[in-house]
């Protein structure tokens, strides 16, 4: 019999594909990402769906985010391949466009799913010095290792991405939110709460270099384990 954890995900899932389904059609006659390069602060967000995903899917997150004054936001979108090398270089040049039509430094990325792992990817492989944060939502992984400017944000009834063991990694930001699925990650309240307040918390330590060049740097010390889960709603 299935419990009532089990009943609150399933619940959060068929409202998370249903409201897919109905803003699907309304991407067909919606004009692409107007970027303003007058608007100084908060800094761009960028996002990334998953492999068979679409912009429309992060209607609920970027209706929030302009509610709360974040003005420039924009979508990657890419047709299904599991070529993530290449995604990732795509994705790099997408970030730079964005950033030179909004006239700014950097950006903040948000990506669901395996657009996660294209993001995460590019950072860590190039360091991706025009990306402030980044925020994956049920993103693909395959160890503990993050970047340090990443939250990673798990639904803890997730069967397409388990949630990770609690690390020790001095590294790493993880939010696990109860009652959600994969798909809930794109409209769960807790979810766009937590996506919002990391990208308004003031910048405080600078970029990681590309993984090459940081290996001779691996005895400095880091800040403490960030490990927690999410109140439930």
């Amino acid at each position: 019999m299935a419990t009532p954890l089990d009943l609150a995900a399933l619940g959060g899932e068929i409202t998370a594909l249903a409201r897919m389904a109905v803003s699907l059609p309304a991407r067909l006659f919606a004009s692409c990402d107007a970027l303003d390069p007058a608007v100084r602060a908060p800094l761009p967000v960028l996002l990334v769906h998953g492999l068979c995903g679409d912009p429309s899917n992060f209607q609920s997150l970027r209706h929030g985010l302009e509610m709360r004054g974040f003005r420039n936001v924009a979508s990657f979108s890419y047709l299904p391949r599991l070529d993530h090398q290449e995604l990732a270089a795509q994705l790099d040049r997408r970030i730079a466009a964005v950033c030179a039509a909004a006239d700014a430094p950097a950006l903040d990325v948000v990506a669901h799913s395996f657009g996660g792992f294209i993001a995460r990817y590019l950072v860590e492989l190039t360091g991706a010095l025009q990306v402030r944060r980044l925020v994956t939502l049920g993103g693909l992984y395959y160890s503990n290792r993050r970047p340090s400017r990443e939250l990673a944000i798990f639904g803890a009834a997730d069967p397409v991405i388990v949630p990770p063991r609690p690390s020790t990694s001095s590294r790493e930001r993880v939010l696990v939110v109860p009652h959600c699925g994969h798909f809930g990650l794109l409209t769960h309240p807790a979810v766009l709460r937590a996506v919002i307040e990391h990208l308004e918390r003031p910048s405080v330590r600078p970029l990681e270099r590309p993984v090459a060049a940081t290996r001779a740097r691996r005895g400095r010390p880091l800040q403490a384990t960030s490990y927690r889960r999410a109140s439930s709603m």
